[in-house]
């Protein structure tokens, strides 16, 4: 029996019957079709549907597990839930790309501070701002000064890295967000842990940098609120100079570790 692809799938080249069943459900999934958490249909829906045997069927269904799009069940309960990528997803990948290429977690740290004000710049540029952006950022400010007179170290650092990946999520740009998001993620991992790793050896974090951040993080908020772009991204530049020298800072060495992403992203 022949599979029914897709009009997409059609124009694909020596495609395997179960790359094209997997092409078409992989569709579906990305398009919203079937939704985050959803069911796919059960294997014997798929072998009637497609017309395909059940080794196809279940051979596309391992594609879409070992993308990462779909959990199977197995068993008397089996099935297959959907999994939506999500940028946490991306950035594991990227670390593991990453990681084989042996860069180091300072060199990731110089690409965000050249990319991040670019997401200052969008986040004053927006004209929703006051709504949208500035009551994420005042948010963590209200954490991280909270933590300061708390004489929370590592408490504090999570704020700061809270209010940056604010920053970027909320710069407008849906792409910025995603790319220039997982880069963020990737260095706020190992930031993340590494000041995990410093409060459990009872290494305190200098209270004085702390409140320059928060200054600095005070400086930018008011150039992104007036609307000043340009103003925002220098001042978000300059910031990162200080940032860095929180854990982990550009001067580190270490290559990137894609489990240290998956275990503080995706747990």
């Amino acid at each position: 029996m022949e599979t029914r692809p897709s009009p997409r799938a059609r124009l694909r080249r020596r495609s395997s019957p179960a790359e094209i069943v997997a092409d078409e459900l992989r569709e579906r999934i990305l398009s919203g079709t079937v939704p985050d958490g959803g069911e796919l249909p059960k294997l014997d829906q798929l072998i009637e549907e497609f017309g395909v045997s059940r080794a196809t069927a279940r051979q596309a269904c391992q594609i879409l597990e070992t993308e990462g799009l779909i959990q199977v069940r197995r068993g008397n309960v089996g099935g297959s839930s959907v999994r939506v990528p999500r940028p946490a997803n991306v950035a594991y990948t990227l670390g593991q790309v990453l990681e084989a290429r042996r860069v180091t977690v300072g060199d990731v740290a110089a690409a965000v501070e050249h990319f991040e004000p670019l997401c200052a710049e969008l986040c004053a540029e927006r004209r929703d701002r006051r709504r949208e952006v500035l009551p994420a950022l005042d948010t963590a400010q209200d954490d991280l000064m909270a933590c300061i007179e708390a004489g929370d170290g590592h408490g504090a650092s999570l704020a700061a890295r809270r209010w940056h990946e604010a920053l970027v999520d909320r710069c407008g740009n849906d792409t910025a967000t995603v790319l220039l998001g997982t880069l963020e993620s990737v260095w706020g991992a190992h930031a993340r842990a590494t000041s995990a790793e410093l409060d459990a050896a009872g290494v305190p974090l200098s209270d004085e940098l702390s409140r320059r951040v928060h200054a600095e993080h005070d400086e930018i908020r008011r150039l992104v609120a007036e609307g000043d772009g340009p103003g925002a991204a220098a001042a978000a530049r300059a910031h990162l100079r200080t940032a860095q020298i929180h854990p982990t800072d550009r001067r580190d060495g270490n290559v990137v570790d894609a489990l240290t992403i998956r275990d503080e992203l995706l747990g």
